[in-house]
């Protein structure tokens, strides 16, 4: 399997105070995907389009969320739709304790793959 993704656009920050961000992007992306079956291969020109909020929620944890939107240009039936939520605590000033959750939906997925995908990760990270 190879997926390969080049694309380009603006974002803008709609808000930026010293607690809170939020930016949007819309941007064209061409997505290359080669599936292990040799009859899977497509080259899409899809929009690509986000919303990204950042937040302090406490004095020591931040939470943040990534959402996309990309349809194929010819069949906006044809999209992707994915986000990703992230909590970050500080619980000393080196270490972390980290949670996200990502999910995504595609409309054309190869035969035997779920439409939606989601997973939960939790971790520890140190800052050097």
């Amino acid at each position: 399997q190879l997926r390969v993704l080049v694309g380009t656009g603006p974002r803008l920050t709609l808000l930026n105070k010293e607690d809170h961000t939020l930016h949007f992007g819309l941007s064209y992306m061409y997505e290359y995907n080669l599936e292990n079956d040799p009859e899977m291969e497509f080259n899409d020109h899809r929009m690509s389009s986000y919303l990204s909020l950042a937040s302090k929620i406490f004095e020591n944890a931040r939470l943040s969320n990534t959402t996309y939107y990309q349809p194929i240009f010819a069949d906006f039936s044809d999209l992707r739709l994915s986000s990703q939520t992230a909590l970050a605590i500080n619980l000393t000033k080196r270490l972390l304790f980290t949670s996200t959750f990502s999910i995504t939906y595609d409309s054309r997925v190869p035969v035997d793959v779920e439409n939606t995908i989601y997973s939960l990760r939790n971790g520890i990270r140190w800052h050097f």
